[in-house]
Formats: C-alpha cells, structure tokens, sequence
C-alpha cells in the first residue's frame, strides 16, 4: 500500500538475457550502471536536499504538500543535484541509476545501456529540487520497462553487478514522483532482495514462474499524478507477485535494487522521480 505524503546506480548489469513473461534477466543498463559507478567519484559533492517546512509553497503549481513534514528521519539516496547517474555515495551505497525493457518493439530514453542523466525540472520543485530522474517511451509487449538503482555495486569475474545492502534500521522509503500530461500513471515500486534476484544466488533466472523462479520481488503498485507528490511505501506492507520463488517478507538484511516497473504496452509513459531516500 501506498501511502501519499507528499526519488541512481552507476548502471551494470550481469550479461543475462532477457527472460520472457513473469520476470527479466539483469538488463546490460544495470552492468554499464555499476561499472560507471565503481569508477566514477568517489562521493558526491552535491548537497543533500528535501523538502521540509522551511521549503517555498506551493507558489508554482506543480507540486503538492511541500510543506508537509517527512515521514520520519531521512538518510537519503539520492536527490538528483548532482546531475549524474550515481547514487550518493553514503552509508556504504556504491550504486547507480539504469534502465531496462523486454526485447519486444518499443522506444526507452535514456535507452538500456546508457548511464541516464538527471533531467532539469523546470521552475524547479518546492524550492529545492531543480533535477530528477525522467525516464519516457513508449510500447514493450512483454513484461515491460523500467528503471531504477543498486544499493551497492559489486565486481566480480564477469563484471559489475549489484550486492546485498542492509536496509533493516528503516522502515520504509518515501520519494517524489509525477507523470508527464500524456503519460500512464500506474507503476509499481519493486525492491530486489537476495532472494529474488540472479545476483543472491538462491532463484534460477531462466525459470519463467515457480517456486524457484526469480524476479518476483515485494512491491506495491503507485499512482502517480501529473503534478509532484510524495510517496512513502512502507517496509511491511510490500507484496510479492505470486509467479516466482516465494518468500515471508522482504529481506531488509539483504537488499540488491530498487526499481519502478513500467507495464506492458504503455501507449506512452513520462515518469519522472526525485529526492528518494530511507527513513526511520
């Protein structure tokens, strides 16, 4: 369940293709992201921003609840300010920011692949935030597109890919987000955990659904408005999907990813995410 409150990996994913319905192998995005991020900054300079009550109103109209308290104590992930695709890099976060779809026809931009940069939000948000994630496109029959970032980018022999990072101290994550005007709003906020991505060892990738089958990670659907809100999804009430390995709940001792799924045959989609971060 969402409730409304009012959102980077340096992209490199494991060279697994695409899987068909029900999940997805690790998109080369999320390779490319945490090779960017293993040998980009070491942290980033940009100062850390989000909205609190000495925030501007809601002066420009494209924002709501700017003056709205925080849902508890922040540590953020990343606030976008700085520009580029790396989350900031606190707390032990070395990740990135990336992308991915289905290999059926479709348009995704930043495309797989590419380390996405931040966009300018024009007239800026609630007098803080001047960048954000935007991810736009259109079409992918399968299971869809989407984006998102690695809490922790980790080499190995065959590259980069995400490791285990442990979020168990918080209770949830809060992030802004809208649509463009033409945009779909529906989305879901998945976290990966060790048990349900490649990288965890314990699912099989090439498994399309059953009790051994990957990807099925907790989520919770969003709605999204064409105006920026604030969201904030709490740890214990994600869901599974029920098509892949199941688990009781998430394993906040071993989170890999967080991303915001895409559906199927979207006639078109804007998204845009800002200022993500945990809270407690």
């Amino acid at each position: 369940m969402i409730r409304l409150c009012f959102a980077r990996i340096a992209s490199t994913r494991l060279p697994i293709r695409v899987r068909p319905v029900g999940g997805r192998s690790l998109p080369i995005g999320l390779t490319i992201a945490l090779a960017v991020a293993v040998a980009g900054p070491a942290c980033s300079t940009a100062p850390v921003t989000t909205s609190d009550a000495s925030a501007a109103p809601d002066a420009v109209l494209n924002a709501m609840g700017c003056t709205d308290p925080d849902p508890g104590i922040l540590d953020v992930i990343d606030n976008m300010e700085d520009g580029d695709a790396l989350v900031l890099a606190r707390d032990g976060r070395t990740g990135g920011w990336y992308t991915y779809h289905d290999e059926t026809p479709g348009t995704l931009n930043p495309d797989m692949g590419t380390p996405p940069a931040m966009e300018t939000i024009v007239d800026g948000r609630c007098g803080t935030s001047t960048r954000a994630m935007r991810v736009t496109g259109t079409g992918f029959s399968n299971w869809g597109a989407g984006f998102g970032f690695a809490f922790k980018s980790v080499q190995t022999d065959a590259g980069y890919t995400s490791g285990p990072y442990d979020i168990s101290a918080y209770r949830g994550v809060t992030f802004w987000a809208r649509a463009g005007e033409s945009s779909i709003t529906a989305i879901r906020l998945g976290i990966g955990d060790q048990w349900n991505v490649p990288q965890g060892g314990h699912c099989e990738a090439t498994e399309l659904s059953g009790p051994t089958a990957c990807y099925d990670n907790f989520g919770s659907s969003v709605a999204l408005s064409t105006i920026w809100k604030r969201y904030t999804v709490l740890f214990g009430e994600l869901q599974q999907r029920s098509f892949g390995m199941p688990r009781p709940a998430l394993d906040v001792t071993a989170a890999h990813l967080i991303e915001f799924n895409i559906p199927p045959s979207a006639p078109v989609f804007d998204i845009w995410i800002d200022d993500v971060a945990l809270f407690k």
